[in-house]
């Protein structure tokens, strides 16, 4: 039986193609309706990268490659993560604003501590946590206080040729074994369908490339890292980066920008033959 504890595991969202234990693709299909966009969405997609060592842009297609498909479904009564009895992973919501909480919890925090028994529900409700195990339990999930931010020193990248360095995300100083990814994604207009979804492959592989991944993506402002932002213009199309505010910028008409967005997760660094 499916057990969300195990969302993050080999034979959960994840896939093990070459059988030597370590993951090396995911193995979910995330079935996203047109008119809907839950921007937290780009949090579970970054932790979705993360855990895996290699990716495909394509989990938001349909493929019987996949044992795991994730669906969205309005419901007035509970906000809500659940496994269904056709072993498919559904999220409910009352509103877009609580269905985000939930989404970046399983993104930042799950699976929770100290869980007894297999979990097939994670509710969210008057802004607090709660599992549910098969057994009957309910267990309310605390959000752990990170007292102390964890100190590291950021070095400012210059220009585009410091992106996808090969070894990661961004071209660090010097080199070193664990480098946190500080990220923001930013909408400066209504995000679209294919915006989002384009996005959130962009969050899956700047995830790849890390070796840490700083939580939220969304939702707050990125101190200390790089801020994406996307801005609606019918005059420019071009993609830029402003070193003094370390802000990436993809400028376009709205049908154009995933495009951009696109050609820029797939881009590789000019010392592995990219431009």
């Amino acid at each position: 039986m499916r057990d969300l504890n195990s969302l993050w595991k080999i034979g959960g969202l994840l896939a093990d193609n070459n059988n030597d234990g370590v993951p090396d693709g995911v193995n979910v299909c995330i079935c996203l309706r047109e008119d809907f966009i839950p921007i937290a969405l780009i949090d579970f997609c970054g932790r979705l990268g993360f855990e895996t060592t290699a990716l495909s842009f394509d989990f938001f297609k349909e493929s019987t490659k996949y044992d795991w498909r994730i669906y969205f479904e309005k419901n007035d009564v509970e906000t809500a993560c659940q496994i269904d009895a056709s072993g498919n992973l559904v999220f409910t919501y009352n509103n877009g604003k609580d269905l985000d909480k939930l989404i970046r919890y399983f993104a930042h925090y799950w699976p929770g501590e100290n869980l007894d028994g297999l979990v097939y529900k994670v509710g969210f409700q008057e802004n607090e946590f709660f599992a549910y195990a098969i057994d009957g339990k309910r267990m309310h999930l605390p959000i752990p206080v990170t007292s102390i931010e964890k100190e590291t020193e950021y070095y400012p990248i210059q220009s585009l040729s410091d992106f996808w360095d090969g070894i990661g995300f961004t071209k660090v100083k010097e080199a070193a074994p664990a480098k946190e990814t500080k990220v923001g994604f930013r909408f400066l207009q209504p995000c679209t369908s294919n915006l989002i979804r384009e996005t959130c492959y962009l969050a899956a592989r700047i995830g790849m490339m890390s070796t840490e991944l700083h939580f939220p993506l969304t939702g707050s402002i990125c101190k200390d890292g790089i801020t994406i932002e996307f801005i609606d213009s019918k005059r420019e199309e071009e993609i830029v980066f402003l070193p003094n505010t370390q802000i990436l910028q993809f400028k376009g008409r709205s049908a154009i920008l995933p495009k951009m967005v696109n050609f820029f997760s797939s881009s590789k660094h000019y010392s592995e033959g990219g431009v």
